[in-house]
């Protein structure tokens, strides 16, 4: 009885497999079907309705088969073995029960019933295991793969995300670490989204677009308004006018011992408006050349244009704000830094030097020397380390 038992299941297993087989050669045939073979297609429908039934009725008979069958099982084994009067006939009784019981199990199962059998375990048995696996192959059991779970976690990320900041439409260019994730993972589905759309690349599963559709997720990011480019940028300088209170400059690279609650892109948005002036000031003087008509220069069509285009949203108010502030390093100034090392290769008597060093380079030796006399309370730098302090 116990072989019965097993035999069945093998029985059961392998026409599971057969179908299954069956069911997905049909699907690849449909996915591969043209306009020519849609009759076929009809037919061949009612038929993958009829294998995946079939297939779920023998998952059905072989989960219920194990649980009815394995404790029964179990018993009958434990009475065998008992039963016995030498480990000789144990042994015997074993190897007759597994040639009898192997006679009807296809090729490849005897190992892994076997395996199964002797350790007397109560969890599902091999065909049963098996089965689940065939289930999930062919799309009859959603099992959640490591695909699914990561994303479902990055969801419920979006979701507290919305909570705290009210919109996922655009995430913050500095957010908290734990949000982090989620501006790779934006990107990427709207970029998946326009490539599916240009036939580049493979469609974003289904439930994942309900779910984020339900979030309220947008495929296309919403344009800025000029309101809110204008509240950004205001909330931004009132930033950067208080670092330069605390400072004495607008170089914000240079400066890298600021806590974090202090930084939230303030360095970024120096670097951007710095080159918008310098595009300005290019394209001023771009617009002065072209008017000359003393100028022997060449065609307006064959001119370089500026290395950065400025954005239609930047207006003059916030770059007559920006020149208030009358830094160099923001206003792109560097004749004030070179005049300053010059001074000083003429002072120390420092041939060779190099003397277009950048303002950014200037600035970065500065924090260094205002670092050195916070630590020593002076600015007597010693003959030792004059190396990194030369322009002093």
């Amino acid at each position: 009885s116990i072989g019965f038992v097993y035999d069945k299941q093998a029985r059961l297993f392998h026409e599971q497999e057969l179908a299954a087989s069956e069911l997905k050669s049909i699907r690849e045939q449909q996915k591969q079907s043209t306009s020519q073979d849609m009759v076929e297609a009809a037919k061949n429908k009612g038929k993958v309705k009829y294998l995946e039934d079939k297939i779920r009725d023998y998952h059905r008979q072989l989960t219920a088969d194990d649980d009815d069958d394995d404790d029964d099982v179990r018993q009958k084994k434990k009475r065998r073995v008992s039963s016995s009067p030498a480990t000789t006939n144990e042994s015997e009784e074993e190897s007759t029960f597994c040639q009898r019981g192997n006679q009807a199990l296809p090729d490849g199962h005897e190992d892994e019933r076997m395996d199964d059998q002797d350790t007397g375990s109560k969890g599902p048995s091999i065909y049963a295991r098996r089965s689940d696996s065939i289930m999930a192959e062919c799309g009859l059991i959603d099992r959640p793969s490591k695909a699914n779970m990561a994303f479902e976690k990055k969801l419920k990320l979006l979701k507290e995300y919305k909570e705290e900041f009210g919109s996922i439409d655009c995430i913050k260019k500095d957010p908290p670490a734990k949000y982090v994730p989620l501006i790779n993972m934006v990107r990427s589905f709207r970029k998946q989204y326009r490539g599916h759309l240009n036939g580049l690349r493979p469609p974003i599963p289904a439930p994942r677009v309900k779910a984020l559709e339900e979030l309220g997720f947008r495929w296309y990011q919403r344009l800025t308004t000029q309101a809110e480019h204008d509240e950004e940028f205001a909330r931004k300088m009132e930033s950067l006018r208080l670092f330069q209170q605390t400072y004495g400059h607008c170089c914000v690279g240079a400066v890298k011992d600021r806590p974090n609650h202090e930084r939230d892109g303030l360095e970024r948005f120096v670097k951007k408006n710095r080159g918008f002036l310098k595009a300005f000031k290019l394209s001023q003087k771009e617009n002065a050349t072209i008017g000359d008509d003393n100028a022997n220069s060449v065609d307006v069509e064959d001119r370089k244009p500026s290395a950065r285009v400025i954005p239609e949203w930047w207006s003059s108010e916030m770059r007559e704000q920006l020149l208030s502030l009358d830094d160099p390093f923001m206003n792109g100034d560097e004749d004030e830094m070179k005049v300053f090392i010059e001074n000083a290769r003429t002072k120390g008597n420092i041939a060779g030097v190099n003397t277009t060093m950048n303002t950014l380079c200037w600035y970065k030796q500065l924090e260094r020397f205002r670092g050195f006399v916070k630590e020593h309370g002076h600015g007597f730098v010693p003959l030792q380390n004059e190396g990194d302090y030369w322009w002093l």
